[in-house]
């Protein structure tokens, strides 16, 4: 949205010399001139959380999601992810999680209390060995296995707004 305003700035200012010749009043002449000299913001950046135990995995996650515009933070299990989510929860646009994770709480587990609690946030949950604790997902989770592919991600991240997430309406697995 940014760069679209930027080009359309540019375009008026480059008509600009044609349309104050054609009889502009100058209070819109200086309305056109104003718009050029405000400061620019940089867009605000997406968040993600990545909550992995395996350092290799969680530091290749992240680093992808950071190529993807996000600010990533990471830990590594769901009781951190939720203390986490606890303190910037309306923040945080995705999650990504795996099933096995150290400390007593699953992927699932975490799953299940974001989706109840911050249903904004998009949740993916992934896992090499999943066995039936995918099946106890809620139906707005994604679930991808491991190895997981960029494509997998960029797909998922790409629903994932500044607000939170637009939810993918088929059921995890997809």
């Amino acid at each position: 949205m940014p760069q679209l305003l930027a080009t359309l700035g540019r375009h008026l200012r480059t008509s600009y010399a044609d349309i104050v010749d054609g009889g502009l009043p100058e209070h819109l002449a200086s309305l056109v001139a104003k718009l050029d000299q405000e400061p620019r913001r940089p867009a605000p950046r997406r968040r993600a959380l990545v909550v992995e135990d395996d350092p290799s995995v969680c530091a290749t996650a992240a680093i992808f999601l950071e190529e993807l515009g996000f600010d990533v933070l990471s830990c590594d299990t769901a009781e951190a992810a939720l203390h986490e989510m606890t303190e910037r929860g309306p923040n945080i646009a995705l999650i990504f999680a795996d099933i096995r994770l150290a400390g007593r709480m699953d992927g699932v587990d975490l799953a299940l209390v974001v989706a109840e609690r911050w249903p904004s946030a998009r949740i993916v949950v992934t896992s090499g060995a999943p066995g039936n604790r995918a099946k106890a997902l809620p139906e707005n989770v994604v679930f991808f296995p491991k190895p997981w592919r960029g494509l997998d991600m960029l797909l998922q991240t790409d629903r994932a707004d500044l607000g939170g997430a637009a939810r993918d309406p088929r059921r995890h697995g997809s």
